[in-house]
């Protein structure tokens, strides 16, 4: 009796755990990025904390919402809403477990804001539908490329081989963020979810219930953290006077309010906020804005420091080359070389002062654009580091060798619910005025428009 009674215990035990050939689900295996290991991992625990091991299969995403259909896959791993419009038939667990954004990646050199309108090629991910709906949606002449893979996606655009691709924010190579020729654009954002082939639909409630366990003990807050998944941030409008903060540009941030730069933000936020603007050297205008003292620091080079901040997805200009002057191409070529005897002149407290550092203290010269200019000529220092439209025209056409490469220059915000709701109005408003094609007048002259790169 007591075998039969232990024989009937194991049998339930293995019941109860989950023992059998049922207890195993297949899905498709996610992409190796951060968003979807971040998905993989969730899965995995959700799944486990059923009593279920997840098989992994490699398949694209066109084929897994149709093998999810099928049965021939459990589930799709997560997707956009937008699916049940062709896919009725399958089971969406009703907890929303990432926030996606469908991303349109432009190249501002090959044309400027990039507009629907002014765009002539875009890629994108065959099979991912929210894509190919916005595909579609632009006018028949533009070039499409719908691809297989999203990594070839990225190809593409760093290679500098389409103006524009579609693509998911877990999908784009880090790099692509990093580079400031690129817009980057969120063009449709939503929740996603889990969704369950018919077959499996018993599983609704219970990995709905297992993710809002996840969300109340931490799990979930856990695994963002550990793979780096944003929660989303809601804009948020708190208060109705605003500072900005840049360096004393003539004719862009002057002293007295006036200039292109601060016509623009006051034409975008005097209607709404009540705009202070300040004037400082380059260094202190960053540090004040790093202090929360300020809401805005206006002329920012993407790679000027301020990962941690917003910056605006549309430029307000783009800064000329930059360049080491000589008389002699020999110094030049020294100085690459890191020749310590060269004397340099730059302009006080610049940013200039970093390409220098090798120098003795005493090889470099601090002092006003007016007397780099003079001791250049005068030949009293080898080298003047500037932009060649600040240099006397008869100098300009001296041995130059390139520092850095015209790059885009941007509005920064700070990283909190108000300065994401400056910077999403920001966006809103500087497109409405160059679609109305008023933005030309704020920049006075065609010579600063046509620089700008706008359109």
């Amino acid at each position: 009796m007591k075998v039969i009674y232990k024989y009937f215990s194991i049998c339930l035990l293995l019941i109860v755990c989950g023992v059998s050939d049922a207890k195993e689900v297949t899905l498709r295996e996610p992409p190796k990025t951060m968003a979807g290991q971040y998905i993989k991992e969730l899965l995995q625990l959700s799944y486990q904390k059923l009593g279920y091991d997840i098989s992994w299969k490699t398949h694209n995403s066109v084929q897994e919402l149709d093998l999810s259909v099928q049965g021939r896959l459990s589930g799709a791993i997560i997707r956009y809403p937008i699916i049940e419009e062709d896919h009725p038939t399958l089971i969406r667990v009703p907890f929303p477990i990432l926030h996606f954004s469908l991303l349109k990646v432009s190249d501002r050199e090959r044309c400027g804001f990039c507009f629907n309108d002014n765009i002539t090629s875009v890629a994108y991910v065959k099979g991912t539908v929210v894509s190919e709906k916005f595909a579609n949606s632009l006018r028949p002449e533009i070039r499409k490329f719908p691809l297989s893979a999203a990594n070839k996606l990225n190809e593409l655009i760093l290679k500098r081989r389409v103006d524009t691709l579609l693509i998911m924010d877990f999908q784009i190579d880090p790099v692509i963020y990093q580079n400031p020729n690129f817009i980057i654009e969120q063009v449709k954002a939503d929740q996603a979810y889990h969704y369950l082939s018919p077959s499996m639909e018993h599983l609704k409630k219970p990995l709905n219930d297992v993710f809002e366990l996840f969300e109340q003990d931490g799990t979930l807050t856990k695994l963002r953290n550990k793979y780096k998944i944003s929660p989303l941030v809601k804009p948020q409008q708190k208060k109705s006077s605003l500072n900005a903060v840049s360096d004393n540009w003539p004719g862009y941030t002057n002293i007295d309010g006036s200039g292109v730069y601060w016509h623009l933000l006051k034409t975008i936020y005097n209607q709404d906020f009540d705009l202070k603007t300040d004037e400082l050297i380059w260094q202190r205008a960053v540090d004040v804005f790093k202090n929360q003292k300020a809401d805005i620091l206006v002329g920012a080079y993407l790679r000027d420091g301020l990962e941690n901040y917003l910056y605006s997805t549309y430029h307000i200009d783009y800064e000329y080359a930059l360049y080491a002057f000589a008389h002699q191409q020999k110094i030049l070529d020294d100085f690459a070389n890191k020749a310590t005897y060269i004397s340099a002149c730059i302009v006080t407290k610049s940013q200039t002062i970093k390409y220098v550092k090798f120098l003795p203290q005493e090889n470099i010269v601090q002092t006003s654009l007016e007397n780099c200019n003079a001791l250049f000529e005068q030949q009293k220092v080898d080298i003047v580091i500037e932009y060649d439209y600040n240099l006397a025209p008869k100098l300009v056409n001296f041995p130059r060798l390139l520092l850095k490469t015209a790059e885009p220059l941007f509005a920064v915000f700070q990283n909190t619910p108000q300065g994401n709701y400056l910077k999403q109005h920001f966006d809103a408003e500087i497109v409405n005025l160059a679609r109305e094609k008023k933005l030309k007048r704020i920049y006075e002259t065609d010579e600063n428009f046509k620089r700008a790169n706008i359109d």
